[in-house]
């Protein structure tokens, strides 16, 4: 399944639902989707929480 991610003045949307948008000190609004995960700036939502995961460090710099 596609997720429909959206970024407008600082407000990210996930399949229509306002998430936090994760801040990072390595990262600049990097959004990689693979699958139907996404992973924004090196994290990954996990259990309502973004977390820096070897999987979204992986694809945000491959």
């Amino acid at each position: 399944m596609m997720s429909s991610i959206v970024q407008i003045n600082n407000k990210l949307i996930i399949n229509g639902k306002e998430v936090e948008q994760p801040k990072s000190l390595f990262f600049k609004n990097t959004v990689c989707q693979i699958n139907d995960k996404v992973y924004i700036n090196g994290k990954q939502l996990k259990d309502g929480k973004w977390r820096y995961t070897f999987k979204s460090l992986f694809f945000t710099l491959f």
